[in-house]
């Protein structure tokens, strides 16, 4: 496959990571190691995010209003959850559950509710661990009472009033991201057999569906609908947010592919610089400030989009989209001090966004480290209880990983033009490019 590259990353000096002291030592031996020949900067890119997640982690911020995001951060850490709070970190959002407790996780987050259930099915995906869902799950019921709070709150189950101009973007925002979560705790209580909670999710799903389906579809964009906030005659506006509704299996094969054409445009979230808040043909569009609403890059939105992509199978563009977008990352880590990971980054230039900050959270990690294992090396899929990894193949030259760690299986898979060397400690299935290997304990040597 043929990437499109920033020319100027061609010209960029690397930056070497500096190490920082911490209580727990930051210990590279403990996280995966990329190798990536065709770009080495990115091999740097990736260890100064690892550098940069660590002080974070160490130092979580105070601050709750973009709390959603630190939930993210779990999407990072699950290739380290021995050295990084991956599972403390969702823990967080339980203990307790919104509207419990004057002591709860802040209700109106941001963003409107986390994604847990489906960043613990992404989460459980990886490290294989089933009593985790059985204490989300069944015993203590967590992610159902979690769901059922966002629900009275918002009254997602009950269908706009009226005709479709009167939904609000808040509303469209919640009812899809409910539908996110439904699917998830109903797929995740068919992994544990607890059939009652996944018929009850299903059901659950199923209206939300067919709600978004209804009243937020817009046929003429070929996108969903999310009014432009604050105003009146709600006109319609293409969002990278419309995706989380593609990444909850709502739209049908057809309405995907139109989704799938609009991030591919260039005129809208394609491009050198991929997945802007807003879409560049919209009048609210700023190409100079780059602030969030108006066009800013905001990595978790920005990763969502891959992913739904991906789950209707646009494995290519995903691919494109996430390496492009690691590209700017990088670009701007290179040229701006304080050298960073930003909030949210500019839409035109190799720049952070007006006003973004280093980012608190390890959000913007998701670039250098989650999108880089699984678009750009290509390990898009891992079953750490089937011990399957799949690896899309795309690159020439040496790369791959070393101590790439799931569930009980820590395993070295490098290859290059001709040869895929693994050495593991345990047997597990390799699925490269649609070919199926079964690697053994050991050193292997496949063709």
């Amino acid at each position: 496959m043929r990437i499109k590259t920033h020319l100027w990353i061609l010209l960029l000096l690397l930056a070497a990571p500096v190490a920082r002291a911490q209580r727990v030592q930051f210990d590279r031996d403990r996280l995966p190691q990329p190798v990536f020949h065709p770009y080495p900067g990115l091999v740097d890119f990736y260890w100064e995010a690892w550098q940069q997640a660590w002080t974070r982690a160490k130092a979580p911020s105070e601050e709750t209003a973009r709390a959603g995001d630190d939930a993210l951060a779990a999407l990072v850490y699950k290739y380290a959850p021995r050295l990084f709070p991956a599972a403390e970190t969702l823990d967080k959002f339980y203990l307790p559950v919104p509207g419990e407790s004057e002591s709860s996780p802040r209700a109106g987050f941001l963003d409107g509710p986390p994604l847990l259930a489906w960043i613990e099915s992404e989460y459980y995906r990886f490290t294989g661990d089933e009593a985790r869902l059985q204490a989300l799950l069944r015993d203590k019921k967590l992610l159902q009472r979690y769901f059922e709070y966002f629900n009275r709150a918002g009254d997602v189950d009950a269908p706009p009033g009226g005709q479709r101009e009167q939904a609000d973007p808040s509303r469209a925002n919640l009812t899809s991201r409910q539908a996110l979560a439904a699917l998830y705790i109903s797929q995740l209580a068919e992994v544990i057999n607890y059939r009652e909670a996944a018929k009850e999710f299903r059901n659950h799903y199923q209206g939300l569906k067919a709600i978004l389906n209804k009243h937020y579809w817009d046929e003429a964009a070929g996108t969903y609908f999310v009014p432009r906030p604050g105003d009146p005659d709600r006109v319609l506006v293409k969002r990278p947010a419309a995706y989380r509704v593609m990444l909850a299996e709502v739209p049908s094969a057809k309405q995907a592919r139109r989704m799938a054409d609009l991030a591919r445009d260039t005129s809208v979230f394609g491009g050198l610089i991929p997945w802007p808040s807003a879409s560049r043909d919209d009048p609210g569009f700023d190409a100079n400030d780059g602030l969030p609403g108006r066009g800013a890059v905001c990595l978790p939105l920005a990763y969502v989009g891959i992913k739904a992509l991906e789950r209707y199978g646009f494995l290519e563009e995903a691919d494109e989209m996430a390496y492009n977008l690691l590209l700017h990352q990088y670009a701007t880590f290179m040229n701006h001090e304080p050298r960073a990971l930003w909030e949210y980054y500019n839409p035109s230039r190799p720049e952070p966004g007006k006003d973004a900050r280093p980012d608190p959270r390890s959000g913007s990690a998701l670039g250098p480290i989650s999108l880089f294992i699984e678009n750009v090396l290509g390990f898009h899929r891992v079953d750490a209880q089937n011990r399957i990894v799949e690896w899309r193949k795309y690159h020439r030259g040496l790369h791959g990983i070393k101590n790439f760690s799931f569930g009980d299986v820590t395993a070295d898979i490098i290859g290059d033009d001709h040869v895929i060397q693994v050495e593991t400690n345990e047997p597990f299935t390799l699925i490269v490019n649609g070919k199926s290997y079964r690697v053994r304990k050991g050193s292997n040597t496949l063709r």
